[in-house]
């Protein structure tokens, strides 16, 4: 974390003449844009949690590697097979501190699992929504093939009655 910190303190006024210049196109773009970072945001905190869960994983795995070994214990109490696996919580760009050289790989993997999920399962859709027409008589004119009215009021023969005109009497009465 302080080394995020560290770096914003450092290039606070780029960043901050970044957002300036950002933000009116964000703003005019919003129709476009705003889906796309909160496509990104959402991507991202999968990620972060499947980040979290291989390295908690992959501890709990060392632990019980170091745990159950019956070789010979070192004068420290552990095993001479002792192993230190890690991912980095934070700098988890920097390939050198995965002790396992090969759960980047693995991780990697996933991202791209997630995103193919979030792409299907939570797919961007950017749309207006159409408002639906009627005529005079309160049938539906574009949008769709139903009737405005109740369960019965598309099928042949029927048409939408406001209840103001509805007439509630029984026929014969």
């Amino acid at each position: 974390m302080d080394a995020i910190a560290s770096h914003f303190q450092e290039y606070w006024l780029y960043w901050a003449v970044a957002a300036v210049l950002a933000a009116p196109i964000i703003f005019v773009t919003r129709r476009y844009s705003l889906p796309v970072i909160q496509y990104a945001l959402e991507s991202a905190i999968y990620m972060y949690i499947m980040h979290v869960i291989i390295g908690a994983v992959v501890r709990v795995a060392s632990w019980f590697k170091t745990s159950s070994s019956m070789r010979a214990l070192e004068e420290d109490g552990r095993p001479t097979d002792a192993v230190n696996w890690t991912t980095p919580f934070i700098e988890f760009w920097d390939k050198a501190k995965y002790d396992p050289e090969w759960i980047i790989y693995l991780e990697i993997g996933f991202a791209v699992v997630i995103v193919i999920l979030v792409a299907r399962y939570r797919p961007m859709k950017i749309h207006n929504p159409h408002k639906r027409k009627y005529d005079d008589k309160g049938n539906l004119i574009a949008g769709g093939t139903a009737k405005k009215g109740g369960k019965g009021a598309n099928r042949p023969g029927r048409s939408y009655v406001p209840p103001s005109e509805r007439d509630y009497r029984r026929p014969g009465r």
